[in-house]
């Protein structure tokens, strides 16, 4: 499988664009065979469209790769690395759908999330303004690639691109949320 430089796969996942984070977490699915935690048609059709585009393959096996290789830090340790203000979070927000609410609540009460690749802000005010139905805090040592210093681009965002198998540690809900804490427990290459 053809790779691409780091800050490049960082770009594109980025990018939002023609190949976006969308794109290229439907790539590492195809790659490692992990499907998707949720089933809907879209993401069906992300993988379908993953899998002939080069791109998109070829930033999914770099951003795996360097996930697994990375060094393992937690939330607070990864601000360190980035020169930003002290925190501890490091969380992901998902809003409600209804094709896919009753699916991430079975998931979640499973005990274990899978996910070949996916971004999680170090910021919970950028987290929350990608969805309050659900939110994914990682708590302990996680290897990830802070996007951002890779790439040059989108700052404010403080993405960690991450991913691997997760145990479900400790789940609150209250008052039309959700908030399920995770602890990483190994990479999906």
């Amino acid at each position: 499988m053809t790779q691409m430089p780091l800050g490049e796969a960082c770009s594109l996942w980025q990018s939002g664009q023609d190949v976006g984070s969308s794109l290229i977490r439907a790539g590492a699915r195809v790659l490692t065979g992990v499907p998707h935690y949720v089933q809907a048609s879209y993401i069906a059709a992300h993988e379908e469209k993953a899998k002939e585009r080069p791109d998109a393959l070829a930033a999914a096996r770099t951003l795996l790769d360097a996930v697994a290789g990375a060094d393992q830090r937690d939330a607070a340790g990864w601000a360190r690395v980035a020169s930003l203000p002290a925190g501890d979070f490091a969380g992901r927000g998902l809003k409600s759908e209804a094709e896919k609410d009753a699916q991430i609540e079975s998931v979640i009460d499973s005990g274990t999330i899978r996910m070949p690749l996916w971004g999680l802000s170090l910021d919970r005010a950028v987290t929350e303004q990608y969805g309050g139905r659900f939110l994914f805090e990682v708590i302990g040592p996680f290897p990830a690639v802070p996007a951002w210093l890779a790439s040059g681009v989108v700052p404010e965002e403080a993405e960690l691109i991450t991913g691997g198998d997760y145990a479900v540690v400790d789940v609150e809900r209250a008052e039309g949320r959700t908030t399920a804490r995770l602890r990483w427990t190994n990479a999906l290459a």
